[in-house]
């Protein structure tokens, strides 16, 4: 997983408006002929959002890939590549990551020196800005 923060039910209300708004206003619901996906639809739900504000979202149009999760970023179209097929899909990779000491999608967790949680491609991180990183503990011992 990416370095993301859930947002709060007034937060992800926040951001779905301030998306449809800013959709509205710029074309924002049309699939551009090169592109996948239109930059926003109404039917994706912000549920976290990174620190440079891109918005990791919940697909709940209907069909197949109904749940799945992707990240709707500032210029660019929606984007599913490389997405869990739902948040509980998610959550049990991040448990299971976090218990066995395994990655999730080739990122792995690690404890900063402030013993906040860091996650980065390899398995064998030693810093992040001249700090060390540690690996983060696994099992419940």
């Amino acid at each position: 997983p990416e370095q993301q923060s859930p947002l709060s039910a007034a937060g992800i209300a926040r951001q779905w408006q301030i998306h449809m708004e800013t959709a509205s206003d710029s074309d924002g619901f049309v699939r551009r002929p090169w592109d996948d996906e239109p930059w926003w639809h109404p039917q994706w739900i912000p549920w976290a959002e990174t620190a440079d504000g891109v918005a990791h979202i919940i697909d709940l149009r209907p069909g197949p890939d109904c749940g799945r999760l992707g990240w709707a970023g500032h210029a660019d179209c929606g984007d599913f590549s490389d997405s869990c097929p739902s948040l509980a899909t998610c959550l049990r990779e991040v448990s299971q990551a976090l218990y066995l000491g395994c990655s999730v999608r080739g990122m792995y967790p690690y404890l900063t020196s402030n013993g906040q949680l860091w996650w980065d491609l390899g398995e064998d991180c030693r810093s992040l800005d001249g700090e060390p990183l540690l690996p983060a503990p696994v099992g419940l011992g």
